[in-house]
């Protein structure tokens, strides 16, 4: 083999690697996330949305164990005054108090202080 089809073949093999290691947290996330017994807070690879009635409060970018895509720390506890990451949708019933720009602490994304009407 020439030095191009070498270099090709491992580009390939290393993309493919990282598409399977995404794909298996996401599924394993989803598995996670659709058991009741399960607890209320767990990390998510940003494969896909963020489940309905689940917020996320802490993301970190390009995380290695996500293939390089953000990893959410999601919960479905709920509380007045927590703290949450745009990468969810603010829940039907609250309101956003205060807007954090850019917060590291959300893969830096804008992050959300939010309370009931």
């Amino acid at each position: 083999m020439d030095r191009r089809h070498v270099r090709t073949w491992a580009t390939t093999a290393r993309n493919g690697a990282i598409a399977l290691a995404v794909t298996v947290a996401g599924v394993g996330a989803s598995l996670a996330i659709g058991s009741p017994a399960q607890a209320a807070t767990t990390s998510i690879c940003a494969v896909g949305s963020i489940p309905a009635g689940w917020v996320a409060t802490l993301g970190r970018s390009n995380d290695p164990s996500c293939g390089y895509l953000n990893r959410w720390q999601i919960t479905n506890e709920i509380y007045p005054g927590m703290s949450m990451c745009a990468a969810s949708n603010v829940p039907d019933g609250w309101y956003v108090s205060q807007v954090l720009a850019n917060d590291p602490n959300c893969a830096y994304l804008n992050r959300f202080t939010i309370y009931p009407y």
